[in-house]
């Protein structure tokens, strides 16, 4: 799924992409196409902001009864304020590399949407270069 994403993304410099698994992980019961979805979104953010010979890497491990996502670039990053605003629909980052990027700013808050549909949440971890985004997906279904 995450090949299948990177591919979709335009990925083509696969040395410079890093899957990391954890081992053993259990059945995540959710919807693929959507998981994918949410991937491809965050390769292509950091594809977009790092550029073409960006070095990504996304790693996927259990912490409690969740999965953990995180997609990490070795783009600018997100600066520390906008951490909180980049989920919002039309919302960019108001610097030179979002004039230079195209979009409308809706791809994070479609992220988030997804996310959240599966129970989860998305954040900006704090990374020390880079831009690194993470998500969860709760192994148990949310009774609602």
């Amino acid at each position: 799924m995450i090949q299948r994403a990177a591919r979709q993304a335009h990925l083509l410099n696969t040395r410079n992409f890093k899957v990391e698994i954890e081992p053993g992980l259990p059945t995540l019961f959710a919807d693929p196409p959507r998981l994918e979805t949410i991937i491809r979104n965050l390769i292509e953010n950091s594809l977009k902001y790092a550029g073409e010979q960006a070095s990504i890497q996304v790693r996927v491990y259990r912490q409690a009864s969740k999965i953990i996502f995180q997609v990490a670039d070795n783009g600018p990053g997100i600066p520390p304020q906008e951490a909180g605003r980049i989920f919002d629909s039309f919302y960019r980052i108001d610097n030179s590399f979002s004039r230079i990027a195209s979009g409308a700013g809706l791809g994070l808050a479609i992220c988030q949407g997804l996310v959240r549909a599966h129970g989860g949440e998305i954040w900006v971890e704090p990374h020390t270069s880079g831009a690194c985004i993470a998500f969860s997906i709760p192994l148990e279904a949310a009774i609602a």
